[in-house]
This record gives structure tokens, C-alpha cells and sequence, in this order.
């Protein structure tokens, strides 16, 4: 008769026997008493009456053994080879899982104090694996103080709860874990709440509030900031069409100046390499990758310095005819 206890392992010992007994796994048919040893079998005298005894005591033993070993995985099984009753098989299972030595004492009580809770992660996890500790380490016979429990607890709790920590400290008397737990949930749940609130507020606003503005061109006009269906130019058609005319005016002189200016650069560049063979500074039979390198960069210099030079001299020149021209107005 397999119930649903597959979830319920051995490995969460020592605490399982509360885990079985509270769910009715093995108390539901007064089967416990057999397996803790309070019911021993009953000795054979010289009558039936005691021989029956023995044989039903055997045979309710058999159904608690099969409810403890339903109870737990196959990996667990090689434990329990060769035990013949309910309380030897849990003894055995006790031995392995739930040894109450100062080495695993030690190590529940470091997994109490360490145990904190990530930020974003599941509250109600996260209490309950605290409180698994905590029945643990009572398995053992180990009393941690209430109090001292209820700060654990409460500073496992991650940043962001901040304010409750400081709202419970600030109390009178400090919450006992059982009440704490339940405010932990309510703060988790409101707080869960409101986020998803304050998301959907903020989703709205910012779909409200945006505006898309479009900074490409128009295939009619040409100009920027504006499709070709909102032109306002399109009620007028004798207006040079931009897909078909190509750009207006200024954008044609923009790039008529550019090519100049390109023009203009590599005449510059030219001229400075005719001048470094000149003066035997570059030796086009022998032209390296070094020398080529160098070259680039000596002529990209010397090109914007020339430039500088010749901005500087047209603004000398019309300085000066400025002034003359202000000079013939005095006189």
C-alpha cells in the first residue's frame, strides 16, 4: 500500500520520523509504536494464547517495515539489507542519516548561521529550509535560544527588506519565529504585489508619454524629419521629386565641396612626396612598409598644417582688406 510519499526521503532524517508520523504515513494504522521500539515483541510461554500474541506482534511489524522502506529511495535500500524488523530497519536508516555526533552538530549549526536568502529568491523556501535546520538540530536534542533564532532569521532576510528588519527591531518585544515567519510571508506577497503594480503604472506612463519622432529623410523633398505620405510639399506638383531629381541644391554643393577638399588633399600630398624625393628623403626604388608608413603620417601632418597656414593667410588677407577698405571710408 503505497501512499504518497515519494517525495519523502531518508536523506532529510533526523527530522523524517516527524515528517511520517505528522502526514499519518506510518501512524495512520497505530504502526509508530512498533517502529520506536515502545511496543516489543511479546515472549513465548507455554500457551497459545501468547504464541498468537507473537505471530500478530510479526505480522504488524512487517507492514511498518514496508511502510519505513515505501518511504524511502532505491538508492537507499542497500542500508537495510539483512534488517528484520521496523525498529531495526529505522535504527539502521538513523545510523547512516541522522548521526548526532559533534561533527554533523557542527555542521547544522553552521548551515543555520550562514543560511541567507538571495536577493529575488523564493521566500517561502527560504523559511522553510530554515525551519528544517532548526528541527534538525531539535532531532539532536539541541535548543537554540528563540530569541536568537528570531534575529537569525530576520538578518537571512536580503537587502531589500531593510525597512521591515528595521520595523520589527524597532518594536517593544521582539516576534517569536512562528510569528515572524508569518510576517515575512505578508511583507513577501505585498511586496510582490506592488511591484507588478508599480511595472504596470510605469509600462503605461512611458507608452503614454512616448512619442516617436522619425529623423530620416523624405524621398520627396529631401529634407529631414518627415515622411514622404506627411510631406508638406506634396499638394504642389510642380515640385522637383527627390527619388527621381536626386538632392536639392545644397546637399549637391555640399558634396561638390567635399570633392574639392579630397581634391585639394591629395594635390597636397602629392606635391610633399615630389619635395621628399627632391631632397633625397624618400627613395621610391627602395620604398618600404616602414618608410611608406612614415610617409602617411609626415603628410597628413604637413597637410593640415599647410591647410592651417592657408586659412590663417585668407584671413590676414581679408583683415587687411578690411582695413583699407575702412581707411578709404575716413578719408
Amino acid at each position: 500500500m503505497r501512499l504518497m510519499i515519494e517525495t519523502v526521503k531518508i536523506s532529510d532524517l533526523p527530522a523524517v520520523s516527524d515528517k511520517l508520523r505528522d502526514r499519518g504515513i506510518i501512524n495512520k494504522n497505530d504502526l509508530w509504536e512498533y517502529v520506536n521500539g515502545d511496543k516489543l515483541i511479546p515472549a513465548v510461554e507455554d500457551n497459545q494464547k501468547s504464541i498468537d500474541a507473537r505471530n500478530a506482534w510479526i505480522k504488524t511489524d512487517r507492514k511498518a517495515k514496508s511502510e519505513v522502506i515505501l518511504a524511502i529511495s532505491s538508492t537507499e535500500l542497500q542500508h537495510v539489507r539483512g534488517c528484520n524488523t521496523s525498529r531495526e530497519v529505522w535504527q539502521k536508516l538513523a545510523s547512516v542519516y541522522a548521526s548526532k555526533g559533534p561533527a554533523r552538530k557542527a555542521l547544522l549549526l553552521k548551515q543555520l548561521m550562514l543560511h541567507k536568502m538571495s536577493e529575488g529568491g523564493d521566500v517561502r523556501d527560504h523559511v522553510n529550509k530554515f525551519s528544517d535546520i532548526v528541527d534538525r538540530l531539535g532531532a539532536m536534542d539541541i535548543q537554540v535560544n528563540k530569541d536568537l533564532l528570531s534575529i537569525m532569521l530576520l538578518f537571512s532576510l536580503p537587502d531589500s527588506y531593510e525597512g521591515f528588519k528595521c520595523a520589527i527591531e524597532s518594536r517593544d518585544e521582539l516576534l517569536e519565529v512562528e510569528a515572524l515567519k508569518v510576517k515575512i510571508l505578508e511583507k513577501s506577497e505585498v511586496g510582490s504585489n506592488s511591484v507588478v503594480e508599480l511595472a504596470g503604472s510605469v509600462r503605461t506612463e512611458n507608452q503614454k508619454s512616448y512619442k516617436y519622432e522619425f529623423n530620416g529623410y523624405c524621398f520627396k523633398c529631401g529634407k529631414q524629419g518627415h515622411k514622404s505620405p506627411e510631406c508638406p510639399t506634396q499638394s504642389k506638383p510642380n515640385k522637383p521629386n527627390f527619388r527621381r531629381n536626386g538632392p536639392d541644391k545644397q546637399n549637391k554643393q555640399y558634396r561638390q565641396e567635399k570633392q574639392c577638399a579630397q581634391a585639394d588633399d591629395d594635390t597636397l600630398q602629392y606635391i610633399i612626396l615630389n619635395l621628399l624625393v627632391l631632397f633625397q628623403v624618400v627613395d621610391l626604388g627602395y620604398l618600404t612598409v616602414a618608410v611608406l608608413h612614415i610617409y602617411v603620417v609626415i603628410s597628413n601632418y604637413l597637410s593640415l598644417l599647410m591647410k592651417k597656414l592657408m586659412e590663417e593667410s585668407i584671413w590676414l588677407v581679408k583683415l587687411a582688406v578690411k582695413s583699407k577698405e575702412r581707411e578709404l571710408l575716413i578719408y
